[in-house]
């Protein structure tokens, strides 16, 4: 989400660099719509981008590392891969 900046050709602005970069769907939301999904933002309206967003990497990363050493998976850093076996079919 972005929070608008002061003027409508801020928005516009925005909107044109966004498409230009295959972002197609931004929305604009007004302040009761900003309230509901962000209750602790304040402002007057804003721009809603339902397809893309800010990921924690490091995050992520450390959930997956953490899900699959609860399950059993033997993770190798910078061990060379020597063969590749086909254990299906």
């Amino acid at each position: 989400m972005i929070i608008m900046c002061v003027g409508r050709m801020c928005h516009e602005i925005i909107n044109s660099f966004a498409i230009a970069n295959g972002l197609n769907d931004l929305q604009e939301i007004d302040k009761s719509e900003l309230k509901l999904i962000e209750p602790k933002l304040k402002g007057k309206a804003a721009l809603l981008s339902p397809s893309s967003g800010i990921i924690d990497s490091h995050g992520l990363m450390v959930s997956l590392f953490n899900q699959n050493d609860f399950n059993g998976t033997i993770f190798s850093v910078l061990s060379p891969v020597v063969e590749n076996i086909n254990l299906v079919g």
